[in-house]
């Protein structure tokens, strides 16, 4: 079996990559196989990537690989993906490669020398399609398509080696050491920031297009006057909510936006500071406010419900809506997720007995990874959360008791040194005082609500997560996962994360958390 690197495709690779990946996969030891290699090098772009570099005996072989249909039109290259879009290939996979193949075949030979006598070329593979082009830019014996899937992975790198004999007149054989200067030489200059921010980018581009998604599944049903809308953390509730403050807006109604949890209420407040007949409020001001709510709103939005209790909350509710809860415009938000981890009666039976709304369920979780939302599922002692998109593994770096704060700093350094920005990594600690005040974490970060908080690493209690989201988290602090409490914070803590989620703990909860994870495998089985 060939040296792959990495040992399997990329998550997000495509299906004509992973087939030939796998073709690749059954060349013998002597080759190496590197998917997905990122170049710094090439003479017109900042970054390039190939899809495919093979190193073995016969010589040094880039191969781009393109999906769907590939086609030239009027000059200009295009691919048709299978769910029928269609997007430019600029000047085409050809010359992609080609330069590629040039930068590196150049940063090669400047390193040893005798990579000038080797055979390097390139090959484009469109495995989904038949590719019938042979004019001045392109060779037809120099490409595969959808009729050459069977061949071997060896007869290709003998046909691309004599090809490029024929056009380049080189003909040495590379021996073992020569392969494994080269493979040291492209894997220590492909630039891990890049795939990383990379990363970051497709994530927060794949959950912008599924949270559009559920903006759509709302906007069908705007006809109910009342919404009971129910989804666990992720599955873009809050996002929702704010865009039907906006809506109700457009429409020139009063709203009022009531969540449970006061810092929350401060950062949607922010978002509406010059709107008119629109007030956003924490379940406190309501309970014991600071002024008069005279007017009654025409739309009464609730954000978080789970968390509020009934009682005299309801009554203030019925007061404030324009008809009551009983025949007003409202609709509340909320995870059953979290309601299911405390047994007094919520602000939610009463509005669904009262009010009897039309009932909307979000299955999907669209803010975070799947790997964030499997952690999540387990600490929390909940059903796994379906949906989210794939994503890096979850770390889970067991300390000593006393090197908490060493082991997050080194975390910090880590990501930054990445290409992480300080400003998109958030720390959450179950302790509210002393952990950020000495050590080594002492003005490392910056409370998330203090002045210039926006450019720093930032830090907040878990307590205080609700609303906040970040593309890294890094969750310190667990002391057990067998209180109610502990199961809530843990699992609203970790869905704070997009992308990238880091939980530090002490070496001696490693066993509650394999009972938790073994926990959802045994609850996914019987669901």
């Amino acid at each position: 079996m060939a040296i792959l690197i990495p040992s399997s495709p990329a998550h997000d690779s495509s299906s004509a990559e992973t087939w030939l990946f796998r073709k690749l996969s059954k060349l013998s030891d002597k080759y190496c196989v590197l998917h997905s290699l990122g170049s710094m090098r090439h003479d017109h772009k900042s970054w390039a990537e190939i899809d495919f570099t093979v190193i073995g005996p016969e010589g040094i072989f880039f191969i781009e690989v393109k999906g769907g249909t590939v086609g030239r039109t009027n000059g200009e290259w295009r691919v048709e993906r299978i769910d029928g879009r269609v997007e430019s290939l600029g000047r085409g996979p050809f010359f992609q490669v080609a330069g590629a193949e040039a930068s590196t075949r150049r940063f090669l030979q400047n390193r040893h020398e005798w990579v000038g006598d080797a055979v390097v070329g390139y090959w484009v593979i469109t495995p989904e399609c038949e590719l019938k082009v042979n004019d001045l830019g392109v060779d037809s014996k120099s490409y595969y398509d959808a009729r050459n899937l069977n061949i071997s992975a060896q007869d290709l790198i003998n046909n691309m080696r004599h090809y490029w004999m024929r056009r380049t007149g080189k003909s040495s054989v590379l021996d073992t050491e020569q392969i494994e200067e080269i493979r040291n030489s492209l894997c220590a200059d492909a630039p891990m920031v890049k795939s990383l921010r990379r990363e970051i980018v497709d994530v927060a581009a794949k959950i912008h297009a599924a949270t559009l998604e559920q903006e759509r599944v709302l906007e069908a049903v705007h006809s109910n006057m009342r919404l009971l809308i129910k989804g666990p953390a992720g599955s873009g509730k809050s996002t929702l909510a704010v865009h039907e403050v906006d809506r109700q807006i457009e429409l020139g109604h009063s709203v009022l936006y009531v969540c449970s949890s006061v810092n929350m209420a401060h950062r949607i407040a922010r978002q509406f500071l010059d709107v008119k007949n629109v007030d956003v409020v924490s379940s406190l001001d309501l309970l014991f406010p600071k002024r008069v709510f005279s007017n009654q709103y025409d739309v009464l939005i609730i954000d978080e419900a789970q968390d509020l209790l009934s009682e005299r909350l309801f009554l203030i509710l019925d007061s404030l809506l324009y008809n009551g809860i009983a025949a007003g415009t409202w609709r509340m938000f909320l995870d059953p997720f979290q309601s299911v981890l405390f047994e007094e009666r919520g602000l939610e039976s009463d509005f669904s007995e009262i009010g009897k709304p039309s009932v909307m369920y979000l299955l999907d979780n669209v803010r975070t990874t799947k790997e964030i939302a499997v952690t999540a599922s387990a600490l929390g002692y909940v059903n796994h959360i379906s949906g989210g998109i794939h994503g890096p593994v979850v770390e889970l770096l067991y300390v000593d008791p006393d090197n908490s704060r060493k082991r997050v700093k080194e975390k910090i350094d880590e990501l930054l040194g990445s290409g992480v920005l300080a400003d998109e990594i958030l720390v959450l600690s179950f302790d509210k005082d002393s952990f950020w005040l000495q050590g080594e974490l002492e003005g490392l970060t910056k409370r998330y609500d203090q002045p210039g908080a926006e450019d720093s690493v930032k830090y907040a209690s878990a307590f205080e997560a609700k609303g906040l989201e970040s593309v890294v988290v890094i969750l310190v602090g667990i002391e057990e996962l067998q209180s109610p409490t502990a199961r809530q914070q843990a699992y609203i803590g970790a869905t704070r994360a997009s992308t990238l989620l880091s939980i530090v703990m002490e070496k001696r909860l490693r066993h509650e958390v394999e009972d938790a994870y073994a926990s959802l495998a045994f609850r996914n089985e019987l669901s």
